[in-house]
């Protein structure tokens, strides 16, 4: 398996992708490689910056400058991603699959979030298309 990821974060905006390539080794499946990925953006509309652990290389969590809990209306952070998957390779069919989600969260605090998603999905498999709605939300606590 082989990735690329890449992001960009001016302040509030961040913008990012990753990619990868997977080649299975199957004399019977001849050889398929799978691939897909993902692009987004995400904007702080409350002018938070997520921060970047350099040392672990990965984002840390938001933290509002104005928490709810102390009176403010903690961070909002609106995200729009799409990603796609090519499971069609040599003998394997799986399909390809796509799907753009958009989604609100709300960071009440360091440890609480709520977090808001509608996506819609399609899956082009055997000649069958067939088409996904889901709407999620999530409330997180963390210690």
């Amino acid at each position: 398996m082989i990735g690329v990821e890449t992001y960009y974060r001016p302040g509030p905006l961040m913008f990012g992708m990753e990619y990868f390539l997977n080649q299975v080794a199957s004399q019977q499946t001849h050889d398929p490689r799978f691939h897909g990925g993902e692009i987004f953006a995400a904007y702080l509309v409350t002018g938070e910056t997520r921060p970047y652990n350099a040392r672990g290389g990965y984002f840390e969590r938001i933290s509002p400058a104005r928490p709810v809990f102390d009176g403010g209306p903690g961070a909002w952070e609106f995200v729009l991603r799409f990603s796609y998957t090519d499971l069609d390779s040599g003998t394997i069919q799986g399909g390809k699959f796509w799907r753009i989600t958009p989604m609100a969260n709300w960071h009440m605090s360091d440890n609480v979030r709520m977090e808001f998603t509608y996506g819609y999905g399609e899956l082009d498999r055997f000649g069958h298309r067939g088409g996904l709605q889901f709407f999620a939300t999530r409330l997180q606590m963390q210690l």
